[in-house]
């Protein structure tokens, strides 16, 4: 892939059910799962670490979460990076 004869350090993925306003697209566009997409790009790339931007506990099941972690963490061995965040009452 030419991301990693280039030298990119990492590729991050939103993970979101449904496309957010941030992005400028309609919010019918696709949102692909994240951890599908991961391992799409886990498979086109040889060293290039992977990870999403932020995982929200709140979206699955804790047990669903770590097993669809850990199962990247086995195929694509040293290149998982997670990040979580459980929110808390409402913002701002």
């Amino acid at each position: 892939m030419a991301a990693d004869e280039a030298g990119v350090d990492s590729l991050w993925v939103m993970d979101h059910f449904f496309q957010i306003r941030l992005t400028g697209l309609p919010p019918e566009s696709p949102m692909p799962e994240a951890y599908a997409t991961l391992a799409f790009l886990g498979g086109l790339t040889k060293r290039i670490k992977l990870g999403t931007l932020v995982t929200s506990v709140a979206y699955r099941h804790p047990g669903v979460l770590v097993k669809k972690f850990m199962d990247h963490v086995v195929v694509l061995p040293w290149r998982m990076n997670y990040g979580s965040l459980r929110a808390v009452g409402g913002c701002g």
